[in-house]
């Protein structure tokens, strides 16, 4: 480090440390390396911010003018000893004497120290009293660096779905599936190979008051008749059950049972 080094307003040089300098010297500069470090990471800003609408809640960007009585640019009067940081963690705080109204946290993510202007990202807001609603006239508050800084934000990229994104995405449950783009797609992706209106013609009973894929399809599936009364085959196959006789159609009618069981034959 070189000499000299000026500390809060304070010129110091080697002089000062030197022999049983450092007895007064020391403490001196520690005192006021702390209210140096505490000034340039601390502000004022003279302006509006409401703590109760969208423009100051969690994952807005506030842009602040750092004010200070030293220097005035552009009709501004802004500071230019200040040297806050993108990444570092912020308060902006507002008090109503010693009351502390409300306050966000945040990280800066710019600052120009000639112009003052400092842009930082709200991580949360925290709001006390009614006070703490500003909407009109430009309100003093303090920034300070410190806080619980924007606590690991999250990214609208990848961390959540807006609603349009997710109406995009995402099937409504009240639509009961009316929603589906393709139905035939749906059935193509659950690997069924008959088409829907396929489906319906087999299954339906709707159609023609018959269950298509029960025994009562008479033109595919052969019929089990049960009962001591003779019934009619509807096509060969047919088995008939009375009692412990089992009978089988070799044709379709009345007349072509033949009993298999106990073995007759005729």
């Amino acid at each position: 480090m070189a000499w000299p080094v000026t500390l809060n307003g304070r010129v110091y040089s080697a002089d000062d440390f030197a022999g049983t300098a450092y007895v007064t010297g020391m403490p001196d500069a520690f005192e006021d390396f702390a209210a140096h470090a505490a000034s340039i990471h601390s502000g004022l800003a003279e302006q509006a911010i409401d703590l109760t609408t969208v423009a100051s809640e969690r994952h807005a960007t506030i842009t602040l003018l750092v004010s200070s009585v030293t220097t005035v640019v552009a009709g501004s009067t802004v500071s230019v000893n200040k040297t806050f940081a993108p990444g570092q963690p912020i308060r902006v705080s507002h008090y109503t004497g010693a009351t502390l109204d409300g306050f966000l946290d945040g990280t800066v993510t710019t600052y120009n120290p000639v112009t003052g202007s400092l842009e930082f990202y709200v991580g949360s807001r925290n709001k006390f009293s009614a006070a703490a609603s500003y909407g009109g006239a430009s309100d003093p508050w303090s920034i300070s660096i410190g806080g619980i800084g924007d606590t690991a934000p999250l990214d609208p990229a990848g961390d959540y779905y807006t609603q349009l994104a997710a109406d995009t995405k995402f099937l409504d449950a009240s639509s009961n599936l009316s929603d589906v783009a393709s139905t035939a797609t749906v059935v193509s992706n659950l690997g069924i190979t008959a088409t829907v209106a396929e489906l319906n013609d087999v299954c339906d009973i709707s159609a023609s008051g018959t269950f298509k894929n029960s025994h009562e399809h008479d033109s595919v599936y052969a019929k089990v008749f049960t009962g001591s009364t003779t019934p009619t085959a509807t096509k060969a196959g047919d088995t008939w059950v009375n009692g412990s006789l089992i009978s089988i159609a070799t044709a379709s009618g009345t007349g072509s049972w033949k009993q298999v069981f106990p073995a007759i034959y005729s």
